[in-house]
């Protein structure tokens, strides 16, 4: 399981938990800003913990997201925006922090306590799902939304995304509905299995 350093935990904790505009606050507070990873020099940054938070967004398989600060702040302005969710979730899977909270202390250990955070634990399947289900999702939002659910399961048949489960039965319907209505997409084109 990854380990988080204490200023990035509270950072991550804010974003998972739909806080955005503390994040902000705390982020601008810590000194964590896009130029730092330019500028950084040696021992700065010392582990991945740190520099996680300096992600500088990408295209990952043609869906183009923004760094993880301007991610926040399209989620702190509209936390519906779909655009947004999505771009946050891939910032999760890439640094694989799918699990952050999974596992908590015991009661009697340090940080075992009851959690100042309010919420489930933040799961891309669940927002996937939401996005999947909501009639507002412009069409190119859902055909990426479709793809990523079903891979949430690949290539053994496991969620690896979080939430609830979902039955082999409704992933082939995902299957088939990416295949169908967003056929012309690059990710109907590259799918070649549900799990």
């Amino acid at each position: 399981m990854l380990q988080v350093r204490s200023c990035c935990v509270l950072l991550l904790k804010e974003a998972t938990h739909g806080q955005y505009a503390g994040f902000l606050r705390d982020y601008s507070a810590e000194g964590l800003a896009k130029d730092d990873a330019d500028t950084a020099r040696p021992g700065q940054y010392p582990n991945y913990q740190s520099s996680v938070l300096l992600w500088s967004g990408g295209a990952d398989k043609g869906y183009a997201c923004p760094d993880l600060k301007s991610i926040v702040g399209e989620l702190a302005a509209n936390p519906q925006d779909p655009h947004a969710m999505l771009c946050f979730g891939d910032f999760i899977r890439m640094n694989g922090l799918d699990g952050f909270e999974a596992s908590r202390p015991a009661p009697d250990e340090l940080g075992g306590g009851k959690s100042i955070f309010p919420g489930e634990p933040y799961a891309r399947g669940e927002v996937y799902k939401k996005l999947i289900g909501a009639p507002a999702t412009p069409a190119r939002d859902r055909a990426y939304a479709l793809y990523r659910a079903i891979n949430c399961y690949a290539p053994a048949n496991n969620n690896t995304c979080g939430g609830k489960d979902v039955e082999k039965a409704q992933r082939k319907a995902w299957y088939d509905q990416l295949k169908a209505q967003y056929g012309a997409t690059t990710w109907a084109k590259s799918l070649r299995f549900y799990w």
